[in-house]
């Protein structure tokens, strides 16, 4: 859910509640996972669990929620985490990943690069 949208610390804003087919999405997973859990154990490699096992279970999956907002806010370069997707003219999240395919396109190249002088050298 924290994935929802990075830049929102609230991840229960408009649309959450009012998105039928993300809340089945949802309900279907913990549906589903509760059944591998407490039928299908033995082929998934996995044990059966108690009632407070379960509630731990969903305890610790709860604490993502606010463990998120603590990430959404810490600082990085002095903005708020979200700020990764903005350059410096804030020109935001597009020029950014335009930015990055280059950069990992030059790598590429390089690693080919770097590839053929290694198969010139075997074929010595």
């Amino acid at each position: 859910m924290n994935a929802r949208d990075l830049t929102k610390i609230n991840v229960f804003g408009k649309g959450f509640f009012g998105n039928r087919l993300f809340l089945g999405i949802i309900a279907i997973s913990c549906v589903f996972q509760v059944i591998i859990v407490e039928f299908f154990g033995r082929g998934a490699s996995v044990a059966s669990l108690s009632w407070k096992q379960w509630l731990i279970s969903v305890g610790i999956a709860a604490i993502t929620l606010p463990m998120g907002v603590v990430v959404k806010l810490l600082p990085v370069g002095g903005k708020g985490a979200w700020s990764i997707f903005q350059d410096g003219e804030g020109e935001g999240k597009q020029n950014y990943l335009e930015k990055r395919v280059t950069e990992l396109e030059n790598e590429l190249g390089e690693l080919k690069d770097k590839m053929a002088e290694i198969l010139a050298i075997k074929a010595k």
